[in-house]
């Protein structure tokens, strides 16, 4: 079992303390004893954009994230686009099990999705950010407002009085919140490019280095910039919050870009992700 498959079977059965354990003994437990459950996916990032794997990517909040966690390898897409693969993590199936195996699909009728399971076992479950899943009835997140729902966005800027919200509102029942960034999908409008020089970068090697790659490359960049910056935000606001060692920290890239040969292909930087757990939870548990 790959790394990304063994967490989805922990969010398939996420009923407690015991998460990785089984979900019949861990339903027994009280609701208090329960983690939290914070999951950041961002959009079109490779798995290799961030600086604890390559070093001209600033991501100093996910890099943090790295260090006092676990880094998972040997994570993988089972399709290198946004739907499908949104569908997969919110059902624990394959997409060609749960129906939503194309870009603009729907789950089958009848499939169970992680809202719906985990409201069942007593967590509120909320969704930042970008939706792009079908059919919405299927999925009942609570919205929860402050990042951009449109992936095609010019201005993909987040608030956190959405956030901050979400997570305080009642201490007694433990939550589930998908922060589902937008960064960094095109059109590469947030960030600063220039503070990249174009002609220091270094390009991945599959790349043709022309002018035009470099610039669109710094604008890639300057997206996970402020890709960083929102995971930065939403950390510090559980650890303000002290809610921190009681969360279940997932981070987890989505397909590559849309730069040459990542996303739409079955190549390593199309489905090739980047993943991380902070499980300080588990730690104390077991």
């Amino acid at each position: 079992m790959t790394d990304k498959a063994l967490l989805l079977h922990w969010l398939a059965a996420c009923s407690g303390p015991l998460l990785a354990a089984g979900a019949a003994q861990a339903q027994q437990a009280a609701p208090a004893q329960r983690p939290n459950i914070l999951f950041i996916l961002t959009d079109d990032q490779r798995w290799d954009a961030v600086g604890y794997v390559n070093p001209i990517v600033r991501t100093p909040h996910i890099d943090s994230l790295a260090r006092a966690g676990m880094r998972f390898t040997n994570a993988w897409n089972s399709v290198s686009t946004s739907v499908p693969t949104r569908h997969c993590l919110y059902t624990g199936m394959y997409p060609i099990r749960n129906g939503g195996h194309y870009n603009l699909s729907a789950i089958r009728e009848g499939v169970e999705t992680m809202p719906v399971r985990l409201a069942r076992l007593g967590y509120r479950v909320g969704l930042a950010g970008k939706w792009h899943i079908h059919p919405k009835e299927a999925f009942p997140f609570e919205r929860v407002p402050g990042f951009a729902v449109n992936c095609l966005t010019k201005d993909p800027s987040h608030t956190m009085k959405g956030v901050e919200e979400f997570v305080s509102r009642d201490r007694k029942e433990p939550f589930c919140l998908v922060v589902a960034s937008v960064n960094p999908h095109v059109p590469w409008t947030g960030g600063d490019p220039s503070k990249f020089d174009l002609s220091k970068l270094v390009l991945p090697p599959h790349f043709v280095d022309t002018p035009q790659t470099r610039k669109s490359y710094a604008a890639y960049l300057a997206e996970i910039d402020l890709l960083d910056r929102e995971v930065g935000d939403v950390v510090r606001v559980l650890r303000e919050r002290e809610l921190l060692d009681d969360t279940l920290v997932i981070f987890l890239s989505e397909q590559g870009s849309q730069l040459t040969g990542a996303k739409w292909t079955n190549w390593n930087t199309g489905v090739h992700a980047a993943m991380i757990a902070l499980m300080e939870i588990l730690n104390r548990t077991f």
